[in-house]
């Protein structure tokens, strides 16, 4: 199960497709340099598996946000492109951890696939925060100084209850 584990993180890191792990050269590059007696991963284990992952992942994350050793998080936001023209909003969550150090971690990365305007944008952050129990830990939000940005900040501000540090880039 270590080298599906080990797969399973290759792809997001190079940008492979999930049936990567059965294509041909893949199987004849790990059988002749790795491992003869290696199985393929077919994309239905592979999806299940990542999937499983990732649930595990952000249910830990999402313990530990809300738990008492996280008091504040501090969130960056972007829009931008995919190579497949579609746009997609990032909600980046800052935090210092039961140990004193700063983390970073993704909540969520949503498509935006209607208008960029201070709404839309604010529905799709607000559904993040929700989703991960941290609307009422956030105290800064950073984003940059486009206008939909601006109007996002004006709607967002009655949402969240903490004193918030608004800051435009």
């Amino acid at each position: 199960m270590h080298a599906c584990t080990e797969l399973y993180r290759l792809l997001p890191r190079l940008d492979l497709p999930i049936n990567f792990g059965e294509s041909t050269a893949f199987e004849e590059y790990i059988y002749s340099a790795h491992n003869p007696k290696f199985q393929v991963v077919s994309t239905q284990t592979t999806t299940r598996d990542l999937a499983k992952m990732f649930s595990n992942r952000k249910a830990k994350l999402v313990e530990l946000l809300s738990s008492d050793f996280v008091n504040c998080v501090c969130l960056t936001s972007d829009i931008w492109s995919s190579k497949a023209k579609e746009d997609y909003l990032s909600v980046v969550a800052h935090y210092i951890n039961p140990d004193w150090q700063l983390e970073k971690r993704v909540l969520g990365l949503v498509l935006i696939d209607c208008t960029h305007n201070g709404e839309n944008i604010v529905d799709r952050v607000a559904s993040v925060l929700v989703d991960y129990g941290v609307l009422e830990k956030v105290f800064a939000v950073t984003l940059d100084n486009a206008s939909s940005n601006v109007s996002s900040m004006q709607l967002l501000r009655p949402i969240l209850s903490n004193i918030l540090v608004l800051r435009y880039l």
